[in-house]
C-alpha cells in the first residue's frame, strides 16, 4: 500500500483531482495486475487520515473514485482564502 499511496500523491501534485480509472497503471505502479482494488481504497483512506486528500475512499467502485487534493491546498492554489 505505501507505493500506491506514493503514486496517488505524485498524481495529485500534477492535478487537483483525478479518477482512479483514468490513471490505473500509474496508481498501481509495479503492482498492476498483482493486487486488488482494495489496496487503492486503503491507500486513499490512509491519505485521508493523514490530511493528504479530501477524498474519503468511500464509494461503490474503486476505479470510479475521484481523488482530490485537500480542500485547504486547493483553495490556496486557486487564490481563495477562508
Amino acid at each position: 500500500m505505501p507505493e500506491v499511496a506514493l503514486n496517488l500523491a505524485a498524481i495529485l501534485r500534477e492535478r487537483s483531482s483525478f479518477r482512479v480509472v483514468d490513471h490505473t497503471h500509474r496508481v498501481f505502479g509495479t503492482h498492476y495486475g498483482q493486487v486488488r482494488e482494495q489496496v487503492v481504497r486503503d491507500a486513499i483512506k490512509l491519505m485521508y487520515r493523514e490530511g493528504r486528500t479530501s477524498s474519503t475512499g468511500k464509494g461503490r467502485r474503486v476505479r470510479e473514485l475521484v481523488v482530490t487534493r485537500p480542500q485547504a491546498e486547493v483553495a490556496s492554489r486557486s487564490g481563495i482564502s477562508s
